[in-house]
């Protein structure tokens, strides 16, 4: 029994539960009679109930496998039973109560109590029981044949194991922000933008437009989203293009009257943005000033840019490049302040599982070739989400947004990337060799700290957070440039990417990301002689200002 328990696919599982379901009735109909029913109505009693037994277990079986779609996204996704069980309890008895009464018998309100109560208790003893039975998949375990990736790998399931926490359940309040709306995802073939395609899907939106650069990451995510939307009214729409090209993308949003914006197009993998910074700063600065111009003019309804925890306090390219997108998409809310719309607003979250360019997939990888598994640092550490957690929070705090906010997405505590090595190993079903485990499976080696790279990463410029109504979702206090400081600032930038100077570049990013006008000249000097030496700026104490701006690139 168990053996053939644990070979079900998850739809047979899924209906061997609801006739756990339906087998609860005859039990709790016994029960209630043993308690109830006096003297010689008891017989009479049972006989009228066991006449309509098959058909209420029928009904049972039938409502216990619709009721997760009909009850919304709560059940279905969280896969609460108790829940679930209450709602059955009461419509197994109104049933027992409707087919009493049509045999013309009646029983007293105890009878109805101790059966609804029975049936509740039986239900959840034996889902305890079927969920004890169920295989649990691993989520970092390793194909030893293959290789090949799993669907949904790296989701909710893994974050227990690797992370040390329990998952954002994930509901979606804010539904109501996206659906019957025109939703435009920038960078809709990515990590992020894919799992934003997925659940902003499931809001009912009328259309939704997959911007994307890359030709097969679209094709992928399109293929996905348009099976997904088989049977529904909503309209995919595939569009190949670049955010930073201002024409493609005020055709794209005037034509299809775009009426939300969920901008996730950007380079994020630090070393490469750090060997490629005008293409970094081009895509990602250039890119978001353009998508938010033309937003505007586009009478966009809301706008959410999905920052990185590494725009706080950058120490490279990549994160001085996210730091510099909050700045304008900042300075565009000011200046829209006071209006209903529209609605400006950045979330900021570090790591995503298994998302490209997460140490994730290459520890995977590594575990299969045999390793060793490289490990930068003993002390590095990061914040990590799964990309279900992370979209999920991000579209509820767009849509709670009222203006110019930043949020930020409580991840939990920063998680040492030795230990997540190890896990991911020892998830394998293999052990780490080191010192203390000689003959281990698996070495763990440090290569040291890449270009660009911070041992920690922040989530807020200060200590200052405000709370929102969602209790993972805070709210960051933070200082802005002024307009005037902002559109400098962006001319300087388009100045020195059409001049191809990298080092104008990047001394223009550092010297604003760091919130003042003074870079110094032996800096700068520097700067200009030495390419390698990245983004070195130094802030005089004279004009360093104490707000949340940041300490700028070192």
């Amino acid at each position: 029994m168990i053996r053939m328990v644990k070979t079900l696919s998850p739809n047979a599982f899924r209906t061997l539960t609801a006739f756990a379901d339906a087998l609860a009735v005859p039990v709790a109909v016994f029960v209630s009679l043993y308690l109830h029913a006096p003297g010689s109505a008891w017989l009479s009693f049972l006989q009228t109930n066991v006449s309509i037994l098959p058909a209420l277990m029928l009904a049972v079986a039938t409502v216990s496998i619709c009721l997760p779609s009909l009850a919304g996204t709560y059940f279905s996704l969280t896969g609460n039973s108790t829940g679930r069980h209450l709602i059955l309890s009461c419509f197994v008895t109104v049933l027992n109560a409707l087919g009493l009464a049509v045999f013309g018998s009646h029983a007293p309100f105890g009878v109805y109590a101790v059966f609804a109560m029975a049936y509740f208790i039986q239900c959840n003893l034996s889902h305890v029981v079927l969920n004890a039975l169920k295989p649990v998949k691993n989520p970092v375990q390793v194909d030893a044949l293959d290789g090949a990736s799993k669907e949904n790998e790296w989701s909710a399931d893994a974050t227990p194991h690797l992370l040390g926490r329990n998952g954002v359940a994930p509901r979606m309040e804010g539904a109501r922000s996206y659906a019957d709306r025109v939703v435009f995802i920038s960078g809709a073939g990515g990590s992020i933008g894919s799992e934003l395609s997925r659940q902003v899907l499931a809001c009912r939106p009328r259309k939704i437009i997959l911007f994307e650069l890359s030709e097969p990451a679209l094709y992928q995510v399109h293929q996905s989203i348009d099976r997904a939307a088989v049977g529904t009214n909503i309209e995919v729409v595939p569009v190949l293009g670049s955010i930073t090209d201002e024409r493609k993308v005020q055709k794209t949003l005037c034509d299809y009257s775009v009426q939300v914006v969920l901008h996730a197009a950007a380079y994020k993998h630090v070393p490469l943005v750090e060997l490629n910074p005008l293409e970094g700063l081009r895509n990602n600065v250039v890119g978001t000033q353009v998508l938010v111009s033309q937003s505007v003019a586009a009478g966009v309804e809301r706008f959410v840019l999905i920052s990185s925890d590494k725009a706080v306090r950058p120490i490279n390219v990549m994160g001085a490049s996210k730091r510099f997108c909050e700045l304008v998409v900042q300075d565009v809310s000011r200046r829209f302040a006071g209006q209903s719309l529209p609605v400006f607003s950045i979330v900021r979250f570090g790591n995503v599982l298994g998302s490209s360019g997460s140490v994730l997939p290459l520890f995977r990888d590594q575990v299969r070739r045999g390793g060793p598994v490289t490990v930068t640092h003993p002390d590095v550490s990061r914040f990590f989400m799964t990309v279900q957690e992370a979209v999920h929070l991000v579209l509820h705090a767009g849509s709670i947004a009222r203006g110019g906010e930043v949020f930020v997405l409580d991840m939990g505590k920063p998680v040492k990337i030795e230990t997540l090595a190890r896990r991911v190993v020892q998830g394998a079903g293999l052990s780490v060799r080191d010192e203390e485990n000689p003959t281990g499976d698996i070495e763990l080696k440090f290569i040291g700290l890449r270009r660009g790279e911070k041992l920690r990463e922040e989530l807020t410029l200060t200590s200052k957070r405000a709370a929102t109504s969602h209790s993972r979702i805070c709210r960051a206090i933070e200082a802005g440039l002024s307009e005037f400081e902002v559109a400098a600032a962006l001319r300087a930038m388009r100045r020195a990417l059409a001049n191809e100077d990298e080092d104008d570049a990047r001394a223009n990013a550092c010297k604003w990301v760091a919130g003042t006008g003074d870079v110094l000249e032996s800096v700068a000097r520097a700067s200009k002689t030495k390419r390698d030496s990245g983004c070195a700026v130094s802030l005089s104490n004279r004009t360093k200002r104490s707000t949340s701006i940041g300490a700028g690139c070192p």
